[in-house]
């Protein structure tokens, strides 16, 4: 078992219910909403709005706001914080983004939240009116052709930045290896039309080709991320040091980068909870990809910033991470990279036949 600060609940606290998460996360905007001078409205977002509101709430997980303003000045900051028991973490967006549906339709991070349509604040009906138009269309094959086709030149894009690299190093590039990696997964549940998780995905993805008895396509995914013949013992190895990486990353800390989100020290806890309750249930290779950008997010604190003392102490955890992944160095990230893309290729193939979608 890893070791977390939390796990699931804190003992002995009220339990609490995905209702009970929803309603922080409304109170929170009631209470912060005056403040706003162009508040137009706050719509949920994320795993949060596909739980029933009777099950028990996950203290892994946040809860996702986003905040609509008329005015394209006005902001809030992007933070994570808690209230009301559980951890929120809200953030600004123009509400002119949203009236048009058909672009929200072909966008797979957009389009299910508002296919789900958990309004919170609504001054004006503009969400409630996106919503109901997203809703009408978001099965239609034209547009979960749109939604699989922008992440797979998601997956495309990040799995060619390495292409023409040089030198021997694979820590400049780890991102790519496993965003790429994020984004082939979430073919799967993008085209059974459910959220993609970054945590979870593939998790989902094995649970759905299992339903279309492929589960030799889930254990080559595993194979891409070096985890297939991971235990969970193996797993853990690589978990144990992040406390102590993400307290001399934040540290450290002046330059940002995508990913320095993960320096929050509210996220740790909650972070080693979500992989605690993978590896828990049976999941721990699927884990290895959250692991992964775990430790991509302080290794990019102790590289940008860090001294050579810090750099040195940390350097061979992502050697053995890597090593783990059966990866060492430029040169075999570069040809996991192409491994990736031909597999995508299939399994692009695959998912448009399985869901009668014309294929490109």
């Amino acid at each position: 078992m890893i070791m977390t600060t939390q796990h699931f609940q804190k003992p002995g606290l009220p339990l609490l219910r995905v209702s009970d998460a929803k309603r922080a996360a409304r109170h929170w905007v009631e209470e912060k909403a005056p403040s706003f001078h162009s508040f137009r409205g706050a719509l949920l977002r994320g795993s949060t709005v596909w739980m029933q509101d009777d099950e028990p709430w996950d203290d892994a997980s946040d809860v996702d706001v986003t905040i609509y303003f008329a005015d394209p000045h006005e902001t809030i900051r992007h933070q994570k914080l808690r209230y009301e028991g559980v951890v929120l973490e809200p953030s600004p967006s123009n509400i002119d983004a949203i009236a048009d549906p058909e672009r929200l339709l072909g966008n797979p991070y957009d389009a299910h939240n508002f296919f789900k349509g958990c309004v919170l604040a609504d001054v004006d009906g503009q969400l409630a009116r996106t919503c109901a138009a997203v809703q009408a269309r978001y099965h239609r094959a034209e547009h979960v052709r749109q939604r699989l086709e922008w992440v797979r030149g998601n997956a495309v894009g990040k799995l060619t930045w390495a292409k023409d690299a040089r030198g021997t190093d694979a820590l400049p590039h780890h991102l790519g290896f496993i965003l790429g990696l994020r984004n082939i997964a979430a073919l799967l549940p993008i085209a059974a039309c459910i959220n993609p998780t970054m945590r979870r995905c593939i998790q989902y993805a094995g649970d759905i080709l299992a339903g279309y008895g492929r589960r030799d396509l889930h254990e080559e995914l595993l194979g891409l991320l070096g985890s297939a013949d991971l235990t969970a013992e193996q797993v853990e190895r690589h978990v144990r040091i992040l406390p102590a990486m993400q307290e001399d990353a934040r540290s450290v800390f002046r330059t940002e980068y995508f990913g320095s989100f993960e320096l929050d020290p509210l996220i740790l806890s909650k972070s080693l909870a979500g992989i605690d309750r993978m590896v828990s249930t049976g999941y721990a290779r699927e884990a290895f990809l959250y692991v992964h950008f775990l430790h991509y997010a302080y290794h990019s604190a102790i590289a940008n910033d860090g001294d050579n003392v810090l750099r040195r102490r940390y350097r061979p955890h992502f050697d053995a991470l890597m090593a783990e992944s059966g990866i060492n160095g430029l040169a075999d990230l570069q040809a996991r990279h192409r491994a990736a893309l031909a597999y995508l290729d299939r399994l692009s193939a695959f998912l448009y036949e399985r869901s009668e979608l014309p294929n490109p």
